[in-house]
């Protein structure tokens, strides 16, 4: 999963997780509660950071331990014959070369799912949702500028090529329109059976 705080990620991937067989879901959030990384005063060498990609402590220190769970929980499972989708932000090209890294190595297919949301106001009113509830344990960036943040900073994927200099398989989805666009995706992924069932799980979402 790649894309801003707020638009859909961790929504679109518990959905995908359900309908795509054989598949677990690992969510960033998640694993940081479960590494006890999360904000806190007390925490003598994490203070209370922000989830904001302008504080050091968050980027720096907390995100390369979760994103490095996240990849190493993902490759047992991969080794097992089943799907992994990492759900996080992954911001920046240094949080997606390690991927792509292990995909190329072990020739496994690999598909980025870049979330949008082309309304702020819907954008504004989830995160006002997040903040009233208070139930998910997903729910942590709930502040605007968490996601202005994410629009100012973020590195975009779409950028990225891999070792030999190709762009990986990329699907753009529209959380708020729930349009697929796959204009990025070369002809030799759109033959590939886990890509073919993941398109159809987006556009009968629907």
């Amino acid at each position: 999963m790649n894309g801003y705080t707020g638009v859909g990620k961790s929504f679109l991937a518990k959905k995908i997780g359900k309908h795509l067989p054989h598949t677990t879901v690992f969510h960033s959030a998640v694993i940081r509660k479960e590494l006890n990384l999360q904000p806190d005063p007390d925490n003598e060498k994490l203070g209370k950071y922000s989830f904001n990609l302008a504080d050091s402590v968050f980027i720096e220190i907390v995100s390369p331990i979760v994103y490095g769970e996240m990849l190493k929980r993902s490759a047992k499972i991969i080794a097992a014959g089943d799907n992994a989708i990492m759900d996080g932000s992954f911001s920046y090209r240094k949080q997606r070369i390690p991927v792509y890294e292990y995909a190329e190595k072990l020739s496994v297919t690999l598909c980025i799912l870049h979330v949008t949301c082309r309304s702020e106001n819907e954008i504004r009113k989830r995160l006002k949702q997040r903040k009233s509830s208070n139930n998910s344990s997903l729910d942590e960036a709930v502040m605007w500028n968490s996601y202005q943040s994410t629009v100012k900073l973020s590195e975009t994927v779409i950028n990225d090529t891999c070792s030999d200099g190709s762009r990986p398989c990329i699907i753009r989805y529209d959380s708020f329109t729930r349009i697929t666009d796959i204009a990025l995706i070369s002809e030799k992924y759109l033959s590939n059976e886990p890509i073919k069932h993941l398109l159809k799980i987006l556009r009968d979402n629907n």
